[in-house]
């Protein structure tokens, strides 16, 4: 959610700088290293997001397709964001601590104006952070979020017009085929599907990777391919991407609670 604020910077860093010095001085003074928002160039290059890092880039291009994604609709609050998944977005250990009005950010001070903007978001009657949201449940996985009419997904927007969406799934879906690797095919047109919808409603999706699993050593083997899917995902809508497995690797425990 954070990365939404940067990306505000950014843009508008792009566009102060775009004078044409060579038609003012008559000098070449192009060095050819920023052609990603030169009209002449055509649309921006598409982000690739390399592995093992905690934040998938948000260059000019990424930042340009949140903001066509948010133009979709003039009805969603700009401080209100969604959660979806399982049992660990369910948890109160999941972001509801920042809803608190003791919160230590440490050495991340420079975040508190994101925390103070997004903790003013009326997200029916509580803060995005510690909202019980409609679009998760314990045990549940991405088809669940999207199926029914209305769907957990069309009934948490209803509640609380988000702008964007937090996205945990993997775990739970891992489970559902013959292997993990036949598994990860219902979970991928699963996933599209729900990224499909928040697209079109006008909702930047901020997806998430899947933690260790460390109630089967099988399965864990498989974190790593099913955060590859993820990422790939989230690659394919230049959307942002948490490597939560990356940020928590070395934490006691993993960081990790009891549910995971």
């Amino acid at each position: 959610t954070a990365t939404e604020t940067n990306t505000d910077t950014e843009t508008d860093t792009d566009t102060d700088t775009g004078t044409n010095t060579e038609t003012d001085t008559g000098t070449d003074t192009d060095t050819g290293t920023d052609t990603e928002n030169d009209a002449d160039t055509g649309p921006p290059t598409p982000a690739r997001y390399p592995s093992a890092t905690t934040h998938s880039p948000i260059t000019f291009a990424v930042a340009e397709n949140m903001r066509q994604i948010a133009a979709k609709t003039a009805n969603s609050k700009t401080n209100v964001f969604m959660k979806i998944g399982a049992s660990s977005t369910v948890s109160t250990k999941t972001l509801h601590c920042f809803a608190s009005s003791k919160v230590d950010l440490g050495a991340h001070s420079n975040l508190q104006p994101t925390l103070t903007y997004f903790k003013a978001g009326k997200a029916a009657g509580t803060t995005p952070f510690n909202r019980k949201t409609a679009a998760a449940k314990s045990g549940k996985t991405a088809k669940w979020a999207i199926s029914g009419n209305p769907s957990p997904i069309s009934t948490e927007i209803s509640a609380i017009s988000p702008r964007s969406a937090v996205i945990h799934y993997g775990t739970n879906d891992m489970g559902m085929g013959a292997t993990y690797m036949h598994a990860s095919y219902p979970f991928y047109e699963s996933m599209m599907k729900l990224l499909a919808g928040l697209v079109d409603d006008g909702i930047v999706p901020i997806l998430t990777g899947i933690s260790p699993r460390k109630d089967k050593a099988a399965a864990d083997r498989w974190v790593a391919a099913y955060n590859a899917l993820i990422r790939g995902l989230a690659q394919r809508w230049q959307v942002p991407f948490i490597d939560l497995h990356h940020a928590t690797g070395a934490l006691p425990g993993q960081g990790m609670s009891g549910d995971g």
